[in-house]
């Protein structure tokens, strides 16, 4: 069931991102699997699964956080921060904690602006509540933000995996070499 249902949300996804008109995408016979049309995003960057539910968290770039569940209910998560939005930039990534079913966090990445028209990448921890009739984030902390901001609206290293030590990773866009590791 885990794999079907797996296979489902990376086709939603697939059809969602693809610039593929999605009659093209649903008569496709190149694919060893069935895609069907689940929802419509704008610009999704991530997507994750809550554990414990057939729900998934998309990240739009323009700002929104929504909750897309099966029965094709897609609600808009409250308490995200505001994005600088243009480019490559907006909101970014969203993690779960590795202690997500215990504590509810998550991690989100985004593009804050800056002064003199310069804007950076941020990353930071909130509470997630999926429970109630209004999905939202509380308690958000920033626990990094870049810095020096830059000008132009490139690449910000949205990307955030955990590694199993609970490190969390980036590669940073004012410098690739650079990887940034913070233990959580």
């Amino acid at each position: 069931m885990n794999r079907i249902t797996l296979l489902a949300a990376s086709a939603l996804f697939a059809a969602a991102c693809s610039p593929a008109p999605v009659n093209a995408i649903e008569k496709s016979s190149d694919r060893p699997f069935d895609v069907s049309v689940q929802a419509d995003f704008d610009e999704p960057w991530a997507m994750t699964f809550v554990p414990g539910t057939a729900h998934a968290l998309i990240t739009e770039k323009k700002g929104k956080l929504l909750l897309w569940q099966p029965d094709g209910l897609i609600a808009e998560v409250g308490g995200v921060p505001a994005v600088d939005y243009g480019g490559q930039g907006g909101l970014g990534d969203i993690i779960l904690a590795p202690d997500y079913a215990k504590t509810g966090h998550v991690y989100l990445s985004w593009v804050e602006a800056g002064e003199n028209d310069t804007r950076g990448a941020v990353v930071g921890m909130a509470k997630l509540d999926v429970k109630s009739d209004k999905p939202a984030l509380s308690d958000l902390k920033i626990i990094w933000k870049q810095n020096p901001k830059v000008s132009g609206r490139g690449h910000y290293g949205h990307a955030w995996p955990f590694h199993p030590t609970a490190n969390i990773f980036s590669s940073h866009r004012v410098n690739v070499r650079n990887l940034i590791r913070r233990r959580i």
